[in-house]
């Protein structure tokens, strides 16, 4: 009886939400923005650039210490779209270096956007760097920063017979800084990857010596 009762919250994880994922370094060279942190993290408001581009300008990142602490609305983006005419559309997400704190050179950034498997879209993530004057125009008293944007391309892809269709798409988008420069460990699984290579160390000394009882 377990066995079905098993496959059945397989079957129930995979309807429940599609991911996409896209890891990426910060590279060496790369002179970081300075960004002000602001005083509370809110969902993040959305400017529309054009027809078919949007922008969020503040978004929370998460790190080893403040991973646990983001809560998911915080990590939810409500965008207005067209499920009739489903047009491919683009949000720019803008990474802030939040008092010089969050990240640096060289530190792997990883981004992960979850979605509902009932609402049929194709996402693909990537990153670019963009001067800020191409966003907002030329202003004398803006300096005009090279910064790095998470860039999310989207595109409903589903048929239906009706037009009664919801007019939001809602998905959750998570970005991390890794804890490791090296290996790209998820913060999800960090504490458990610690936690398996402390029990090895302690039991690594001991299986020279319970090897030799057993097969010798």
């Amino acid at each position: 009886m377990k066995f079905p009762v098993a496959i059945i919250f397989f079957l129930m994880a995979l309807v429940v939400a599609n991911t996409e994922t896209s890891l990426f370094r910060i590279p060496y060279y790369y002179d970081i923005p300075y960004s002000h942190l602001p005083v509370a993290y809110t969902p993040g408001f959305i400017k529309r650039l054009n027809s078919s581009t949007s922008l969020i300008n503040s978004y929370p990142i998460g790190d080893k210490l403040t991973f646990s602490t983001l809560s998911n609305e915080q990590q939810t983006i409500s965008l207005h779209y067209d499920m009739v005419n489903k047009p491919q559309e683009r949000l720019l997400v803008k990474l802030n270096n939040y008092n010089n704190t969050l990240f640096d050179s060289n530190d792997l950034i990883n981004v992960k956007l979850c979605w509902p498997a009932t609402l049929p879209f194709d996402f693909s993530i990537s990153h670019e760097f963009i001067q800020r004057y191409e966003l907002t125009g030329y202003n004398e008293l803006v300096e005009n920063t090279l910064d790095i944007y998470i860039v999310i391309d989207y595109k409903a892809n589903f048929v239906t017979c009706t037009s009664n269709l919801p007019d939001t798409l809602r998905f959750n988008l998570f970005v991390n800084k890794l804890p490791n420069k090296l290996v790209p460990i998820p913060l999800e699984l960090y504490d458990y990857v610690v936690y398996l290579v402390d029990l090895l160390i302690l039991i690594g000394p001991a299986v020279p010596a319970v090897a030799s009882h057993l097969f010798y």
